[in-house]
């Protein structure tokens, strides 16, 4: 695994998806402390306050701690490495069952245990722990829920287990899903650049040979210095028709199919995505303003963990403006410089060189824009559909 994948492992998640069974197993932890908690502090107990209320701020505060060991196993961290974490939970949980019979962060402990564990020290020790609960409670509280209470226990905690269990696995099949779009990103990438260094150096290399015969016959040849050059004519020509198969193959589609494309691909990845596509001028260059959404889009997928993207493209009076935000940027800070990848530089010399104005930054709440103007044709819109529309798609 890369240096890149560890530090997106570390990142909290991001779908919808990941993040529901972790909610569920929250709720039941609540449940748990908040009923136990009543039923400790309220009118009707009998017994010591103070004892009562100490074992319920130690039922809290490992509950806490539990939540925040969950959190970082779902964030990639490796269970092998949270074992004291787990200890500490256990001597947290038998504490508010010792001190005050506050049994709630118990399933939590043995969910950790069976977790971190391997199988067969995750039974032993679950096997140890409900053997000595099953003892205390039948010689200290009643021999009747010595039957019943470990069985419960364990069932709680193998629902707590399953869940966090569940969001991890939910997680890394997002990055890996993520992970295969960079690599097809990537690999055509490395298509284009092997294509475009085989054209271009054949053609440059057979150009050279043309042009230095020519110099060498000029004078005492000149016809076939003339055939030579000519040649050479013919080289060039079909180098940049070439070159134009490439470049103007299915990389290069209409402004409507770059739009569906992005839109599709953010809902696939469980991006929430807006799309704001309004009315378009006729001659609108929408080769470059589909390269800015292509462009932008595979940024925010190499360089963000984004739950939230905005694409909006609106004909202004003198220009048509673009403009692609995200969330989740990894690294930088509102108001700092960014330094531009070849994205960034990509999509700038796109747009200035159709005559537009190109920015990227960084903006609050680790959000990315890019905003790009180019001039309107007309002036004014036009009655130009676009498949795209105006529209919002969400996930």
């Amino acid at each position: 695994m890369n240096a890149l994948s560890v530090r997106e492992m570390r990142q909290p998640w991001n779908a919808v998806g990941s993040r529901l069974p972790m909610v569920a197993s929250w709720a039941i932890i609540v449940a748990l402390v908040v009923q136990e908690s009543v039923s400790d502090l309220g009118p009707s107990t009998v017994g010591w306050f103070g004892l009562n209320l100490l074992g319920t701020i130690i039922a809290i505060a490992t509950s806490l701690c539990y939540v925040v060991w969950q959190v970082r196993i779902v964030q990639g961290v490796s269970p092998s490495t949270t074992r004291r974490f787990v200890l500490l939970l256990t001597v947290g949980a038998w504490t508010a069952m010792l001190v005050d019979g506050h049994w709630a962060p118990l399933p939590l402990a043995l969910s950790a245990v069976m977790l971190v564990f391997s199988p067969l020290r995750a039974t032993l020790a679950a096997a140890l722990m409900l053997v000595g609960l099953a003892v205390y409670v039948g010689l200290v509280v009643d021999p009747r829920l010595a039957v019943v209470m470990p069985p419960g226990i364990l069932a709680l905690a193998a629902v707590l287990y399953a869940f966090t269990r569940l969001s991890v696995v939910i997680r890394e099949l997002q990055l890996a899903r993520e992970e295969l779009v960079r690599n097809r990103v990537d690999q055509e990438r490395l298509r284009m650049q092997r294509a475009l260094h085989d054209i271009l150096g054949r053609t440059l290399v057979t150009a050279s040979l043309r042009n230095q015969i020519a110099l060498r016959t000029l004078d005492s040849d000149p016809r076939a210095a003339r055939e030579h050059l000519e040649q050479l004519h013919v080289v060039v020509s079909d180098g940049q028709a070439r070159l134009r198969a490439v470049t103007a193959g299915p990389v290069i589609v209409s402004l409507a199919d770059e739009v569906e494309s992005a839109s599709t691909l953010c809902q696939r990845l469980g991006i929430e995505v807006t799309v704001d596509v309004g009315p378009l001028p006729s001659g609108v260059p929408e080769g470059e303003i589909g390269a800015v959404v292509r462009e932008s889009v595979t940024n925010m997928l190499k360089h963000s963990r984004a739950l939230h993207c905005s694409l909006t493209i609106r004909s202004e009076p003198m220009a048509v403006v673009v403009t692609v935000v995200n969330d989740g940027c990894l690294e930088g800070a509102p108001g700092a410089g960014f330094a531009p990848g070849t994205g960034l530089t990509h999509m700038r010399e796109i747009v200035e060189r159709a005559g537009g104005s190109f920015t990227g930054e960084l903006i609050e709440n680790r959000r990315f824009r890019v905003w790009a103007s180019l001039p309107n044709p007309s002036g004014a819109p036009g009655p130009v559909e676009h498949r795209a529309g105006d529209r919002r798609d969400q996930t």
